[in-house]
């Protein structure tokens, strides 16, 4: 099964993504930041970005949504980008969840 791991270069998402490797799924990450570890095929991108994120999502069989924007001093002075990569991102991978007829876990950091 292919798995499409939203923030999965994350601390959280290079775990699932190990754990999935290991029980014999491919995973493909979508993410800012290119994974430091290997076995996965890296789609950069932005959750900001809705065309992006279809892309990337169409061939997956299932989607796992950990990325996010943690609450830093950055995101108090500037409330508007965990705003729009939270709320709006999780909402544009939904939708494409529900285009494309894809299973999705969400799971909030």
């Amino acid at each position: 099964m292919e798995i499409l791991i939203t923030g999965g270069a994350g601390f959280i998402g290079r775990y699932v993504c190990e754990n999935l490797i290991a029980r014999g799924h491919s995973v493909v990450v979508y993410d800012i930041k290119k994974p430091a570890f290997e076995g996965v095929v890296y789609c950069r991108g932005d959750m900001r970005d809705a065309g992006g994120l279809w892309n990337c999502i169409e061939q997956a069989d299932a989607v796992m949504h950990l990325a996010g924007c943690l609450g830093t001093s950055e995101t108090i002075d500037e409330p508007r980008v965990p705003a729009l990569v939270n709320i709006l991102g999780s909402l544009s991978l939904f939708e494409a969840c529900r285009k494309f007829n894809k299973s999705a876990c969400y799971i909030g950091v």
